[in-house]
């Protein structure tokens, strides 16, 4: 027995790939039964999915000897109720599955039908975005404040004891490079002295270098880039925003860059 999908008494009916995808609202589980092919003389069947409105069809389909269903009128959505519940399981179950994402991406756009589906689906998207992060806000910006507060109200100090921080550091590395600056000196001269008590005087002047108690000091490499012309090509990169910059100041060829359009579709909210 092969089935095509879920169906209602009412006359409402599911497609299969909306079963198994979960977007049929919860509080059907258990209310339906399926729509299945069986050697019977039955009516073809058809109808539109309630969620994404595809065909239903079948050959030779019933209901598990149920009402007659053969009546497409009776297909419709009975209330405005049921389908925003739809929306609502679209937008808020489905999106947060795996296997939806790995749907969507195996869903072409073949059809003006196909193309009216993905935008309506685009709006109701956008529409339960705006919510889910209006939702996120009334939760978050409150305790955004608070920190803004918070951080507002400490920042001058933290400010100023770290501007006295970097001070102090930066005159005993000042104080320890001087030192190390003199006892090479010392014993350069000593290195050049023409008697020995000249040699001993001059080693006298070497004194020990260590940072004070509490305080450490390490050698760290650093760079500035004093002729950027001289810098080798594979030492640099593209500057993406100075290519964009020229492009919009009429720029029409560059180099090794190649322009192109591409549509950029936006949507509004259902």
């Amino acid at each position: 027995m092969r089935w095509l999908g879920w169906g209602w008494e009412n006359g409402a009916c599911a497609c299969r790939a909306c079963v198994e995808a979960g977007r049929v609202p919860g509080h059907y589980e258990g209310s339906g039964f399926r729509v299945s092919i069986h050697e019977v003389t039955t009516p073809n069947y058809s109808g539109q999915c309630v969620v994404c409105g595809v065909p239903v069809v079948g050959e030779h389909c019933s209901f598990d000897g149920k009402k007659d269903m053969a009546d497409t009128a009776l297909m419709k959505v009975e209330s405005d109720a049921i389908q925003q519940q739809a929306r609502e399981v679209i937008a808020r179950v489905l999106w947060t599955r795996p296997e939806a994402q790995e749907r969507l991406q195996s869903f072409e756009i073949s059809s003006d039908e196909h193309q009216d589906f993905a935008a309506a689906l685009l709006r109701e998207i956008k529409t339960e975005w705006a919510s889910v992060e209006a939702k996120r806000k009334t939760i978050t910006k409150p305790a955004n404040d608070l920190k803004k507060a918070a951080d507002n109200l400490f920042k001058p100090t933290l400010v100023a004891l770290e501007k006295a921080e970097a001070t102090l550091k930066s005159k005993i590395a000042t104080y320890l490079t001087s030192k190390e600056r003199a006892n090479t000196a010392a014993l350069q001269a000593a290195a050049a002295a023409t008697t020995p008590e000249a040699a001993q005087q001059a080693i006298a002047h070497v004194a020990p270098v260590a940072p004070p108690a509490g305080v450490s000091v390490r050698k760290v490499w650093r760079f500035e880039v004093v002729d950027q012309n001289l810098v080798p090509r594979e030492l640099c990169s593209p500057d993406a925003k100075k290519i964009e910059a020229a492009f919009h100041g009429g720029a029409t060829a560059i180099p090794g860059v190649r322009f192109f359009q591409e549509d950029q579709v936006s949507a509004r909210r259902g």
